[in-house]
């Protein structure tokens, strides 16, 4: 007698989970997704944190790139110019001693 009431527990615990397990396997399985999700996101994001970091390195290295061009235009234009305003100099002194001295 007490297995059949023990078996009829079971049943009826059964009919009554078979109701509610729908339902909680349902929300659990929401949240098992959202978990999952916001593992998927947190998994990326040092990803994209690299990726950003590279990005701004890479940005800089070409930024670096073009002042040093920049740089070296200058100093070719600077150069120049010292180059031609000494030797306007030297013929302008030569020309200068040049009348001075006689011949």
């Amino acid at each position: 007698m007490e297995n059949l009431k023990s078996m009829n527990h079971w049943r009826d615990l059964s009919k009554t989970a078979s109701y509610a397990l729908p339902s909680l396997l349902a929300s659990t399985f929401k949240y098992v997704l959202r978990m999952r999700e916001e593992l998927v996101k947190l998994q990326a994001e040092p990803y994209d944190l690299i990726a950003s970091q590279k990005q701004v390195i890479d940005l800089q290295a070409e930024l670096l790139q073009c002042k040093n061009d920049q740089l070296q235009a200058l100093h070719a234009t600077v150069r120049t110019s010292v180059e031609d305003t000494v030797k306007a100099e030297f013929q302008t002194y030569s020309n200068g001693i040049q009348k001075k001295i006689p011949q």
